[in-house]
């Protein structure tokens, strides 16, 4: 079999490429650089704006975990206040009981007058007549060996310190009696409510002992009006918790209504802090 014939390959034929050509693709070459830069930089800034912009979803996630945020500051800021509200309540419950058991105390150890249905413990009666007291039994004398009762010893000659006691004798003038004097004790409170409580609920016309004792945390006054012409019979002033306050006072016959006039932190005489008493001719 005849070997193939091997036809030699022509050279490929190189074109000349026109002068305008490689002028306009060298001007290009060298501004390249310049132009491109900025576009480059514009480019990459964009595609960061573009990656930084959040979807709908993480704007409502974001949302919402600044809305929690600020609900635990406002309950942590609400706790806070509420704890500083209860110890300062605290502090001050616990003065007023220490002034109040202070006060008590002094109350107590100065013994201010008490009045119950018109008597002062361990003082003669407020309606002017001497207290009633049995006088002690005298023990038996020894008289030459025989033990005798005081009524069969004679009594000695008084002496100038006991003649005071000695009952003058009888007389024909007539001894004019003490002008009877009244009594009324008014005690106010406003634990466990306001109140205010009378000694009685009603006396004779005339002179008249008044007298308010404070058995409450607080400072109370009383105000005593007539209410056939409201004309203010008297007024005794603000007074301190545990203790007492007393004047002397013209009733008139009539009805008169007792009350305190504070308004502080309510109205005392709306609340309950009020009586009546009615005065006879």
């Amino acid at each position: 079999m005849p070997s193939p014939v091997m036809l030699p390959s022509r050279p490929a034929r190189s074109r000349p490429l026109p002068l305008a050509l490689l002028v306009a693709g060298a001007l290009m070459c060298a501004a390249a650089p310049a132009d491109g830069a900025p576009t480059a930089s514009r480019d990459a800034t964009a595609g960061k704006h573009r990656a930084a912009k959040p979807t709908p979803g993480q704007v409502a996630k974001r949302r919402a975990v600044k809305l929690r945020t600020a609900r635990r500051s406002a309950v942590r800021r609400t706790a806070r206040s509420a704890r500083s509200t209860a110890r300062r309540r605290a502090a001050r419950v616990r003065a007023r009981s220490s002034r109040v058991r202070v006060l008590r105390e002094s109350a107590r150890r100065h013994a201010p007058m008490a009045l119950v249905e018109g008597r002062i413990p361990g003082r003669a009666p407020l309606t002017g007549s001497a207290p009633a007291t049995a006088p002690a039994p005298s023990p038996p004398v020894s008289t030459g060996g025989v033990l005798t009762t005081p009524a069969d010893v004679p009594a000695p000659p008084p002496t100038e310190g006991f003649a005071a006691l000695t009952p003058a004798a009888p007389t024909d003038a007539p001894v004019a009696a003490p002008p009877a004097i009244g009594a009324l004790g008014v005690r106010v409170s406003e634990t466990p409510a306001y109140r205010a409580t009378l000694s009685r609920g009603s006396l004779a016309a005339g002179t008249v002992r008044l007298q308010l004792q404070n058995e409450g945390e607080d400072d109370h006054d009383l105000r005593v009006v007539r209410l056939e012409d409201d004309s203010v019979a008297a007024y005794l002033e603000r007074t301190a918790p545990g203790r007492a306050r007393t004047a002397t006072v013209q009733l008139r016959p009539g009805t008169y209504r007792l009350f305190c006039t504070l308004q502080a932190p309510v109205v005392h005489a709306s609340a309950g802090m009020s009586s009546t008493l009615t005065v006879t001719g």
